[in-house]
């Protein structure tokens, strides 16, 4: 075998496809040292090791085995070749070995296997950094799982039944846009999987249609679908003089047809991106009026009063409008009317209240006078300097510390004995399937009411409670229940 020659094959694989000569040059060693072994005799105390060394232009291989009487320990234990002290095992170079047709077959062998892995490493490589981007193709084949689609010369992509819209039809020889959302690396190669449900194919298409999206004029921030039947998208101009709903609708309505046309009709809700979160989910009810919006950023919820001509539409059907508007704001929004609303936080002052004035043994005068400074915990008393406290009308710096000390009484009471009990709605416990257990487990995470339980996704539920995902689907329509009710008693 000509050395030189395979020392131009090594540098040429390396410089081409960007692998190092090392890691060539190591597969070359293990292949035809794989290949002359399988020539020998079957034996486990033997192996053969090659050595390929381009700068002096040798190539050399060596018989390596382990003496007869080396292959027993001293305590009588078997020894084999990975196990024997290397100082045990005897050495031999294969003198034909350099003219072996075994070794130029191997040498060839590997290097277009090599050749093979480059490509698909460096395809991998280079498709990876386009996941989200949109694709054409041609339908090649069609299986009962999956649709291969050709969207380059020779390459072909998977489109899974399940990543396809609703009712969505292809044939062979059909052509199809959708967007790749996945490079998944096997060991007989790459695999490149598109999506039509995916949120990035409206965000691709969009930005197609739009040249705004494409010059970076207006940024589309967030996107929530069910795919084929209604999606809403949030945008953001950088350009004060643009308006970013307008260039995404088009005139008479074009850019955003284009788009839904595309999904089959899916109809799509353009909102403008605002990063304060009570802007943006007034945006996302637009057009609806709403009465009043209450935002707790600590359990990362927001309560809306919507009226009550337009209670159902807010809840849309089957509790719809709410999951996108929760999907693309990141916030858990409860939707109720206003008199709802009242009583709700009628009820929580009281709360808030009796446990202020249970927890520090003051009357309701003084919990009023709390509560209206701000201060609706116990723990909330401790967060302060006693000075700031006694800043509240008709206290003292005495009063404050005393009220800071029965503060601090009630919190070591509470750690050793829990805390207090959560109201919970009666409708709640009373759910088919639900038990002590579970009641438990969803009051521990602040799921208290049927609303909170309703608006859950069904992996989240199962992650909380450990339900099986069947079973944690039900509960959440079971939840639900009271929304439909509602919603067909307003179009009654």
């Amino acid at each position: 075998m000509d050395v030189r020659e395979l020392r131009q094959f090594v540098e040429n694989l390396s410089n081409e496809k960007g692998i190092q000569q090392e890691i060539v040059i190591e597969a070359l060693e293990n292949a035809m040292a794989s290949a002359y072994r399988k020539q020998l005799p079957p034996d486990p105390f033997m192996e053969v090791r090659v050595e390929l060394d381009l700068v002096d232009h040798s190539l050399r291989a060596f018989k390596v085995w382990l003496p007869e009487d080396a292959r027993v320990d001293e305590d009588g234990d078997g020894v084999d070749l990975e196990t024997a002290d290397p100082a045990l095992l005897v050495e031999e170079e294969i003198p034909e070995f350099h003219n072996s047709r075994i070794a130029a077959q191997a040498a060839r062998q590997v290097i277009t296997q090599r050749l093979r892995e480059a490509r698909r490493e460096q395809l991998a490589d280079e498709y990876i950094k386009r996941v989200g981007e949109l694709f054409y193709g041609t339908i090649k084949r069609v299986t009962r799982d999956v649709l291969l689609v050709e969207i380059d010369a020779n390459l072909e992509a998977v489109l899974p039944r399940e990543n396809l819209l609703p009712r969505e039809i292809f044939r062979v020889n059909d052509r199809v846009r959708a967007v790749l959302c996945d490079v998944r690396v096997q060991g007989r190669g790459n695999q490149l999987v598109l999506s039509r449900t995916d949120d990035r194919m409206i965000t691709a298409l969009f930005r197609q249609e739009v040249p705004e999206i494409q010059e970076d004029i207006i940024e589309i921030r967030a996107v929530a679908r069910e795919p084929g039947v209604r999606a809403k998208v949030a945008v953001k101009t950088n350009d004060r003089r643009i308006d970013p709903i307008g260039a995404c609708i088009g005139l008479r309505g074009s850019r955003v047809q284009l788009v839904s046309d595309e999904l089959g009709g899916e109809k799509i809700d353009i909102i403008e991106w605002k990063d304060n979160p009570s802007d943006l989910i007034i945006n996302a009810f637009n057009p609806l009026t709403m009465l009043a919006i209450v935002v707790d950023e600590e359990r990362h919820s927001i309560d809306v009063a919507i009226g009550e001509d337009d209670l159902a539409q807010a809840i849309g059907r089957n509790g719809q409008n709410i999951r996108l508007i929760n999907n693309l704001t990141g916030w858990r929004v409860h939707v109720m009317s206003e008199e709802e609303m009242n009583q709700k936080y009628q009820d929580q002052s009281r709360q808030e209240l009796d446990l202020l004035m249970s927890a520090l043994d003051i009357d309701e005068d003084f919990a009023t006078m709390l509560l209206n400074q701000g201060y609706h915990k116990v723990e909330d008393l401790l967060k302060v300097l006693a000075e700031d406290l006694a800043t509240v009308p008709g206290f003292t710096l005495e009063i404050a510390e005393e009220l800071q000390s029965r503060a601090k009484e009630y919190r070591l009471r509470t750690e050793l004995i829990g805390a207090p009990e959560v109201e919970v709605e009666p409708q709640l416990k009373e759910l088919p399937g639900m038990d002590d257990e579970l009641l438990n487990r969803l009051v521990t995470e602040g799921i208290a009411n049927r609303d909170d339980l309703a608006e859950l996704a069904t992996d989240e539920l199962c992650e909380m409670t450990g339900l099986e995902e069947e079973k944690a689907g039900e509960l959440i329509m079971q939840a639900r229940a009271h929304w439909f009710a509602e919603e067909d008693s307003a179009e009654e």
